[in-house]
Parts: structure tokens; sequence; C-alpha cells
């Protein structure tokens, strides 16, 4: 079950954004949460991004689908990694896309 995916220097990401699954403060649909027995006790059932047209919504979901592919297939046969920097900053097209993921399965994080 995913807790959090980060990316950093993908596609419109300069910088560092995530897409969490803890739940906030509000408690009013806290019995749609799975409960687990370790931390996190309980993480959202679903999720869903929105915000204005060109805020990055599908690079987020860009990222985790090459994350998915990088996981399950590897490199392409050549060695190189299929990414895709940020642009917006030139300085940026040097540095390291970076991605992580947390996740949990079964009790285990």
């Amino acid at each position: 079950m995913l807790i959090e995916f980060t990316l950093r220097n993908w596609r419109c990401f300069a910088e560092e954004a995530a897409l969490s699954m803890l739940p906030s403060r509000e408690r009013r649909y806290a019995w749609t949460m799975p409960r687990f027995a370790t931390a996190p006790k309980r993480l959202l059932p679903v999720a869903f991004i929105h915000g204005a047209n060109g805020s990055g919504k599908s690079a987020v979901l860009e990222g985790l689908r090459c994350l998915t592919h990088l996981v399950l297939h590897g490199c392409e046969d050549d060695g190189r990694i299929p990414v895709a920097p940020c642009l917006l900053d030139p300085q940026k097209r040097r540095e390291p896309v970076h991605f992580s993921i947390l996740f949990r399965t079964s009790e285990h994080v």
C-alpha cells in the first residue's frame, strides 16, 4: 500500500514534491481508513490530484509510471534510463532525477 511518493527534478518539478497518503487531522471519515498495528496507524484508502491546467498533475502520474516501469523492466538495452529532467531550469538539466517511494506490505513498512 502506497504511503508516499516523492519526486525531484522531474518534468515541471525542479524542487521536491510529494504525494502522501497520510491522513490529515480530519476525523469525520476516519472509519473508512484501514487500521494497522504499526505506524502509520492509518492511511488514506484513495486520493485524487487536482489543480489548475499546467500545474503538474500529469507529471506526477508520469513520474509514478516511470518508476513502476524501472522497477518492473529495468533500464533500456543500452543501459540508459528513460527519464525527463526539469527543462525549465537550465541548471537542472544536468542534475539527476530523484524518485522515492515509501510503501507498506502487510504490517511492515
